[in-house]
């Protein structure tokens, strides 16, 4: 699998914006990170292998949990809907 380098800013203003809980679930981050930051990963709505950019209105913060759900899970697309409705600043990409 090819990778894709990430902005920094893009992480670091999703991982704010988030406050502290996942933007899917809506549970608190499961644990706080060694420098004392709440762990959530930043997930691609429209992965960035389809075409989806590196913005904030692309990303999410999401608990390990939910980011493998959101990859993995059979209803991965409809997941990746709800999220897009219910986070205001995502826009639904199409795939290149």
């Amino acid at each position: 699998a090819s990778r894709h380098l990430r902005d920094p800013e893009v992480i670091a203003w999703v991982l704010e914006a988030a406050a502290g809980s996942c933007e899917s679930c809506g549970n608190p981050a499961p644990f706080i990170r060694s420098d004392g930051e709440p762990f959530l990963e930043v997930h691609h709505v429209r992965p960035l292998g389809e075409g989806g950019p590196d913005t904030t209105d692309n990303a999410a913060a999401c608990c390990p949990n939910c980011h493998r759900q959101l990859h993995h899970d059979p209803t991965r697309n409809r997941l990746r809907l709800d999220l897009i409705a219910s986070v205001k600043r995502l826009n639904d990409y199409p795939p290149s």
